[in-house]
């Protein structure tokens, strides 16, 4: 009896040594560090916490709401010119791989657009392929656990457009010929595609002036241009509604709705039945017709194919813009 008393209290003992010993490692695997802090002591990120400390972000970092930071490494700050942006420009570049107040695990991204305090936006992709943030930063190890956020480290500094959809195409002579298009089949194209677009905005596929010689053989441009009902259905054609980076393609294998038409609320009307702009932050609704469909091909380079309008190239992928994404085609798609 006193040995089984004298094993069972012995047995008792290890039982809550062991639960001790649980508990102390489960303390000890709570991150205590902040997510700068542990930047700071990554070799990886010098040159990235250089620039955040030299720039005075670093303190705001220290405190305790949550943070996602999206560290690109040495070699991906390598690849780029610091040198050449002014202050104002740096420093909202490093903002732009904190995104405050959210704490953005791998498992709960979703594609889409992420907005931080200081408004300034990045795009994420999720897909077969991994996490992209504006399609040339690839998370290449995420959740890296901090008392106040996560940190996913980037393969490439994550670069801000500063052009709309309209600057790029209106001042880009490779597309002058789609851009004329465009004037003909929409009288508000250069409103629609200027303005900040819920959701991101959508894909343009621009086809090049070379792509529209071509498309002239068969059908004149004076035909086409006096045209507007026939110029609206091709514009539409080479409208998707959300952005598509190239990363995406290989995911994009069903068809996909296209022509969208955007109808912008909020300011008066003018004479010519378009909306008068009143501010630079106009809203926009998207609403599907449904009636034309794309997919993308991969299987041989990477294509374009109407369900009616054949196959194009693409030929530049991802000319990111303030309001959308254009990929250049080497052939118009006809409804």
């Amino acid at each position: 009896m006193r040995n089984l008393f004298k094993t069972s209290s012995s047995t008792i003992i290890l039982i809550l040594s062991l639960l001790f010993f649980i508990s102390c490692k489960d303390k000890d695997a709570t991150p205590k560090d902040t997510a700068i802090d542990l930047a700071l002591s990554d070799s990886r990120f010098s040159v990235f916490t250089k620039l955040l400390t030299d720039n005075n972000l670093v303190s705001s970092l220290k405190t305790g709401e949550p943070f996602t930071i999206f560290a690109p490494t040495n070699e991906a700050f390598s690849k780029i010119d610091v040198s050449k942006f002014s202050k104002t420009d740096l420093v909202k570049l490093l903002n732009t791989h904190i995104v405050r107040e959210r704490r953005l695990l791998a498992n709960e991204i979703k594609s889409g657009l992420v907005q931080s305090p200081q408004r300034i936006e990045v795009y994420l992709s999720k897909n077969s392929s991994g996490i992209f943030v504006n399609a040339k930063s690839k998370v290449i190890s995420p959740d890296i656990s901090a008392s106040n956020g996560v940190i996913h480290v980037i393969d490439n500094v994550i670069t801000l457009p500063t052009q709309s959809l309209a600057e790029i195409l209106r001042g880009n002579p490779q597309f002058s010929e789609f851009f004329s298009l465009i004037a003909v089949a929409r009288d508000d194209a250069e409103i629609s595609l200027s303005i900040p677009i819920p959701l991101g905005g959508p894909t343009i596929l621009a086809p090049t002036n070379e792509a529209f010689a071509e498309l002239y053989k068969t059908i004149p441009k004076a035909t086409l241009l006096a045209d507007k009902q026939k110029a609206n259905e091709i514009f539409n054609l080479h409208r998707i509604g959300n952005r598509i980076f190239s990363v995406d393609f290989a995911d994009k294998n069903q068809p996909i709705n296209t022509a969208l038409t955007p109808v912008i609320v909020g300011p008066p009307i003018g004479a010519a039945g378009f909306p008068i702009p009143t501010s630079t932050e106009l809203s926009v609704i998207y609403t599907f017709t449904g009636q034309y469909q794309v997919f993308f091909d991969v299987t041989n380079g990477v294509k374009v194919r109407g369900v009616r309008s054949g196959v194009a190239n693409i030929t530049s992928a991802d000319l990111m813009a303030t309001n959308g994404v254009i990929h250049k085609l080497d052939r118009v798609l006809l409804p």
